[in-house]
């Protein structure tokens, strides 16, 4: 026991000095370039009534490059069924999501999205949303962003 005691420490500190040594002064960057939005900053762009957004990062237009965006509704915004040609990701920041899975629009199927919660949304899957409140999320996904509606969508 003893023994087999010291060989997992032996063997722990050797791996210790192998990442010591990977992680030598010329393997760290000497300077990064951090991009910081502070949030009093942003510029946001009209998206769709009572809907504005701002790119973080990346270009939501751009075919199989991420993206990060913030999405600001007012209350009461919101979109009819529509799907989306690749996945997507939001959390919420501030205010009341609403969420329907769906073809037809039917707000009692809509699920409440508070601070905190995050949702993922297959690629072509009909989905719907509303706002309760000003609320702001943060998605990413892989573009194109693009918004494919139905008869009922807008």
């Amino acid at each position: 026991m003893y023994e087999f005691k010291h060989a997992c420490m032996y063997t722990s500190l050797a791996g210790l000095g192998l990442i010591a040594a990977a992680c030598t002064k010329e393997s760290i960057p000497k300077s990064v370039d951090l991009k910081i939005e502070r949030y009093a900053n942003i510029k946001w762009s009209p998206a769709l009534p009572g809907v504005e957004v701002t790119v973080l990062s990346g270009n939501p237009e751009a075919a199989a490059q991420p993206y990060s965006i913030l999405i600001k509704c007012a209350d009461g915004a919101g979109t009819k069924p529509h799907r989306h040609p690749t996945d997507g990701t939001a959390i919420v920041l501030q205010g009341t999501y609403l969420l329907g899975v769906g073809e037809t629009y039917d707000p009692a199927k809509q699920q409440a999205l508070t601070v905190g919660d995050y949702v993922y949304v297959p690629k072509e899957v009909a989905h719907f949303d509303s706002c309760k409140g000003e609320t702001v999320l943060y998605a990413h996904g892989i573009g194109p962003l693009e918004f494919n509606c139905g008869q009922s969508g807008r």
